[in-house]
C-alpha cells in the first residue's frame, strides 16, 4: 500500500524495538516485497493480510523487515480508503480510477516521509538485495533494489524526483505517469484530503506501538 521511504521510515522508528542485529537484512526485508511488481510474482507470496502486529518479533532481521512492510500496508488500508469513502471490503483493481487514486495519495505521503528520511540523516544506498526469499530471478530483483537508488539518493522530495518509477509504471501502462501525475496535482489543492494523507502514518505507528505494547520513546 504505501512507498519505500514511508516503509523505511517506519522500519527505522521499530527497529530497536523488534531485535535486530543487522540492520542490512532488516531493510533488505523492508524493500524486499514490493520487488513483486519487478519479478511479476503473485502478491500472496511477498504480502501476508493475515498478519498481526506481534508477529513483527519473530523470524529472522529480514523476514522482521519484510513483516513490518506487510503490517504498515495492512494497517494502512482502513485510513487510505476512508479518504476515498471506498468500502472497507473493496478489493482494489489495479489501474482502476480509485486505484488511480490510492496511488497519488501514496506518492504525496511517501515525499512526507522521504523529508523525514533527510531529516535523520538517512541514505537509500545502505539497502541492498539480500536475498531472494521466492526464488525470483536475481537480475530483476536486483533491478527493484537499484530502481529505489536512483529515486532516493537524488537527494530531492519532491514528485519530480519519482519520475525513475513513473517512467517504470508507463511502459507498462502507458498514460498512467500522466494520470498519476494529474491526480497528486489535484490532490495538493485539497488541504482536507492533505491533511489526511499526512496523518495517516502517525495513526499507523500508534497502532503498531500499542500491539507491541510498548511506549514509542520521545
Amino acid at each position: 500500500m504505501a512507498m519505500q521511504a514511508t516503509h523505511v521510515l517506519c522500519a527505522l522508528e521499530l527497529e530497536k524495538y523488534l531485535g535486530i542485529e543487522d540492520q542490512a537484512q532488516y531493510l533488505s526485508g523492508v524493500v524486499y516485497p514490493d520487488s513483486r511488481y519487478m519479478c511479476k510474482i503473485d502478491r500472496d507470496l511477498t504480502h501476508n493480510p493475515n498478519l498481526v502486529i506481534k508477529d513483527a518479533l519473530c523470524g529472522s532481521d529480514f523476514e522482521k523487515g519484510c513483516t513490518a512492510h506487510v503490517l504498515y500496508d495492512v494497517l494502512q488500508r482502513k485510513y487510505i480508503y476512508n479518504i476515498f469513502n471506498i468500502p472497507h471490503e473493496h478489493t482494489m483493481i489495479g489501474y482502476s480510477d480509485l486505484w488511480f487514486k490510492v496511488s497519488a495519495a501514496k506518492y504525496i505521503e511517501d515525499i512526507h516521509s522521504f523529508e523525514s528520511l533527510q531529516d535523520r540523516g538517512f541514505s537509500f544506498t545502505s539497502i541492498i538485495q539480500t536475498q531472494c526469499p521466492n526464488n525470483e530471478d536475481k537480475t530483476l530483483i536486483s533491478e527493484w533494489y537499484e530502481l529505489q537508488h536512483r529515486v532516493y539518493d537524488s537527494g530531492i522530495p519532491h514528485f519530480e524526483t519519482y519520475t525513475p518509477i513513473l517512467d517504470w509504471l508507463e511502459n507498462h501502462r502507458p498514460g498512467a505517469k500522466a494520470k498519476i501525475c494529474c491526480i497528486v496535482n489535484e490532490l495538493l489543492e485539497d488541504q482536507k484530503i492533505l491533511s489526511n494523507i499526512y496523518s495517516m502514518y502517525g495513526n499507523v505507528m500508534k497502532e503498531i506501538y500499542e500491539g507491541l505494547g510498548v511506549a514509542k520513546q520521545q
